[in-house]
């Protein structure tokens, strides 16, 4: 077993997170996946995403679990009840998705034309 070096991959380096390869191994020939020979559908880049929304959800259930545990001092209410952290939340999601939405959009997604810029500039003054 080894770690190959990792210098561009999806935010591996960041989170200390390795790629592993095995070398060596006592796995049966037929149980190996074999490289692919034809055009085949990327699972990896297809679980991608539905990781993403994993993490996203599990990320929300631990925000609304805290914030209900937490209570203002000041106020003796939880912070989920607090505007602020209810604006924020919304407003972070709409600005990520507004830059996603800008991206696709490439070049023309910054005309004044677009509503994706009029949504993306909206979002900001969230």
């Amino acid at each position: 077993m080894s770690s190959p070096t990792v210098w561009d991959t999806m935010g591996l380096r960041a989170s200390r997170s390795l790629l592993v390869s095995f070398e060596g191994t006592v796995l049966r020939e037929d149980r190996r996946c074999p490289p692919s020979t034809g055009r085949r559908p990327n699972h990896i880049g297809a679980g991608l995403a539905f990781l993403s929304l994993g993490i996203a959800d599990a990320a929300e259930e631990a925000l609304i679990s805290h914030s209900r545990s937490r209570v203002n001092p000041a106020t003796g209410q939880p912070l989920a009840e607090m505007q602020w952290l209810q604006f924020e939340v919304a407003n972070d999601i709409a600005r990520d998705v507004a830059q996603v939405a800008l991206k696709a959009g490439g070049g023309s997604g910054f005309l004044r034309t677009s509503l994706i810029q009029r949504l993306f500039r909206d979002a900001q003054a969230g």
